[in-house]
């Protein structure tokens, strides 16, 4: 099995038990479906703290590798920007 093959079994795998799996386990445990098909999404989705770290450490690391000064406002505004907009980042499996 090729290194690409593991990497995409191993990323369906994950999917599969979260987006199949998960709900009807809690569903089973006695979890309102209503509730399992409002959480679930809107877990995910505001759970992307890494790709906001990451993008907000890349945009502090070329404005100080090019001198930019950036006082606690700007870095505040980057700060709430990135909350925003890394919504549309896909998760790393």
């Amino acid at each position: 099995m090729t290194k690409r093959r593991a990497c995409l079994l191993a990323s369906w795998a994950f999917f599969y038990e979260l987006s199949v799996k998960l709900p009807k386990r809690l569903e089973e445990l006695g979890v309102p479906k209503t509730i399992v098909t409002f959480v679930m999404p809107t877990g995910y989705s505001f759970n992307l703290d890494g790709s906001t770290l990451y993008s907000s450490a890349g945009i502090l690391f070329i404005a100080q590798l090019y001198g930019i000064q950036m006082p606690i406002e700007q870095q505040l505004l980057v700060m709430v920007t990135l909350m925003l907009s890394t919504k549309g980042i896909a998760g790393v499996p």
